[in-house]
């Protein structure tokens, strides 16, 4: 009984620790293929899921991304669309999409 107490309580720690599928490990995909491409240094970075409540210059900006990278800048024409923001340590913003799991850096 205890052993199966401990074990549902590292269960559960190990999730919380690890966002229980949340989008920390593509955030940190996304970091690493923006610093390889442009060698940047990153200060802060932000992702989020387009859904049809994204705030709507970010589904432009998100849209205007995929089309000057030959995409299609229809968001909905895909299954995941994520907007990824990075701040420089210029203090420069940034931002990069990832749809359907490919990286598309401007």
């Amino acid at each position: 009984m205890k052993k199966g107490l401990i074990l549902l309580l590292a269960l559960v720690l190990l999730f919380s620790f690890t966002g229980c599928g949340g989008n920390g490990e593509l955030l940190d995909d996304a970091k690493e293929a923006w610093i390889e491409e442009h060698g940047d240094t990153i200060t802060d970075s932000e992702i989020e899921k387009y859904t049809s409540s994204m705030n709507e210059s970010h589904s432009m900006m998100a849209s205007m991304i995929l089309l000057n990278n030959d995409w299609d800048s229809d968001l909905d024409s895909y299954d995941s669309v994520y907007l990824v923001s990075f701040v420089l340590e210029s203090g420069d913003e940034r931002a990069m999409v990832i749809a359907d799991g490919e990286m598309i850096i401007p």
